[in-house]
């Protein structure tokens, strides 16, 4: 299974350094990448393409809404969202606080590139699995409803 086939990950820094750099890295391992400057704007961008997102990378201290803030937001329309938030806290109170609402990743800054593409590959396997499980249960629901069920009755 290749992970970055066809998937397309929104990147979110203030800093308009670290995005290029994103943004750069994250096109060269064929990722299709949007980006945005601040929360609010990752915010609109994500409303627009929430069905063609599939993982949210985002700085933790930004203007406007901090990545916490815009997790929450994201997770609102899409409970199932990816999102993995950078920060330079190196603070397992922070990443703790981020894991109850539903980040999936934490990763410190600095960060290689190994590290970044290692942590997007494991948050896309696990979703991957996890949508594989869900339809696998689904259809064996399926089965059973029409084909056990009935002898039971």
């Amino acid at each position: 299974m290749d992970v970055s086939d066809n998937k397309t990950i929104l990147v979110v820094d203030d800093d308009p350094s670290n995005l290029e750099v994103l943004k750069f890295l994250l096109e060269f391992f064929d990722y299709k990448v949007l980006s945005a400057l601040d929360g609010k704007e990752a915010y609109e961008t994500f409303k627009n393409n929430s069905n063609k997102i599939d993982v949210v990378i985002a700085d933790l201290q930004m203007p406007y809404l901090n990545g916490k803030e815009l997790s929450k937001k994201i997770l609102e329309i899409r409970a199932d969202m990816p999102i993995i938030i950078c920060s330079g806290s190196d603070e397992e109170v922070i990443e703790k606080n981020l894991k109850d609402i539903g980040v999936r990743k934490f990763l410190i800054k600095p960060f290689d590139e190994k590290a970044l593409i290692d942590t997007i590959n494991k948050v896309l396997t696990y979703n991957w699995y996890l949508t594989t499980y869900f339809e696998l249960l689904a259809f064996s629901g399926k089965y059973f409803l029409k084909r056990m069920l009935p002898n039971f009755l």
